[in-house]
């Protein structure tokens, strides 16, 4: 049902976008293409992966078995690659908003880009995925089989780790530390202006309390250094 649901969510996300020319942004653009990759994970997981999970054995032939995990990780490694495009889309808007953003023709790019590492990072597994049978068990199994090398599992293993998960989450956290700073200022913004602000307004309003009119002169002194610190 969640996968029924996540394609049909999706789905209707990136109809949304293509019929609405106002929406053709190089944020939906992103989100479009995030979409469609969660679509491709939710259908293979809500089909392919359940069933295996279900039955213990491959049902669905040798093609299948080298596409599948192909497609699996492309999908997931594409999806991990779009959200670090998305962080630096959002950077370089906050960060620096007087410099020209990523314009469309960058983003197709980007994604293009992305799809070419995600299919680069995942075709190992095309490669090294095979459809056996087991002495003692019944059907046939879709399973790695790396042979004499092995010892490359663990290295490739390493690799997907840094490409697909280190290097985006140090992205990730960078870009949106530095918007988390950049906004801070905003708030301080906001809390060393609003005393000033608000004590001029009751004043020209007359509604200073009491104990602030006897001592008008003083705080209208400190909310001034509070706002010029």
């Amino acid at each position: 049902m969640k996968s029924e649901l996540g394609v049909v969510g999706n789905l209707l996300v990136v109809i949304s976008v293509c019929q609405h020319r106002a929406l053709h942004s190089v944020r939906n653009i992103f989100i479009v293409s995030l979409s469609c990759s969660d679509i491709v994970v939710s259908i293979v997981s809500g089909s392919v992966t359940s069933i295996t999970a279900f039955t213990k054995i491959w049902l669905f032939g040798p093609q299948l078995c080298y596409l599948v995990p192909l497609i699996q990780g492309t999908s997931l490694c594409f999806s991990t690659l779009t959200l670090t495009a998305i962080a630096i889309d959002r950077f370089i808007l906050i960060i620096y908003p007087t410099r020209r953003p990523i314009q469309r023709r960058h983003a197709f790019r980007m994604v293009a880009f992305n799809c070419t590492v995600a299919l680069a990072i995942s075709f190992p597994m095309f490669l090294k995925q095979k459809l056996v049978k087991w002495e003692n068990f019944c059907g046939k199994f879709c399973t790695e089989d790396w042979g004499v090398d092995a010892h490359m599992r663990s290295v490739y293993g390493t690799l997907v780790l840094i490409l697909q998960f280190a290097i985006p989450l140090v992205i990730i956290t960078f870009c949106y530390s530095m918007i988390s700073l950049q906004l801070s200022k905003v708030g301080v913004f906001f809390c060393c202006w609003v005393p000033s602000v608000a004590f001029n307004f009751l004043r020209d309003y007359g509604w200073l309390p009491e104990f602030v009119k006897k001592q008008e002169y003083f705080f209208g002194v400190i909310t001034h250094c509070i706002s010029m610190r």
